[in-house]
């Protein structure tokens, strides 16, 4: 999932060869969107809030100490997404702030 993240930065993820990123924590309010007759028409899809806590490095070599990097989404009942869209999320958020060159 980084690697297609990455990808979708920059078209080839070059840029963030060498990055090391860990997953650390994630502290979730999250509530189902769901319709219908026994749930049918369920989008599976999940609003509400996620925080979310990656540490990060540039790799083998380099003399930078791991980053931390803490971010929330916030999903209202419009903008409800699957889980792996708010994982998706929360990592192109993540490497849009390393590429922007801040923590």
């Amino acid at each position: 999932m980084v690697r297609q993240a990455a990808s979708e930065q920059n078209g080839t993820g070059r840029a963030f060869a060498d990055l090391q990123i860990h997953f650390q924590g994630l502290r979730v309010q999250l509530c189902a969107k769901s319709w219908g007759v026994f749930g049918m028409g369920d989008t599976q899809a999940l609003s509400g809030k996620a925080d979310f806590v990656f540490a990060w490095s540039r790799g083998p070599g380099t003399p930078a100490e791991k980053q931390v990097f803490r971010l929330q989404i916030d999903l209202s009942k419009n903008d409800a997404m699957p889980p792996d869209d708010i994982m998706r999320e929360a990592l192109n958020r993540l490497l849009l702030q390393i590429s922007q060159g801040s923590q």
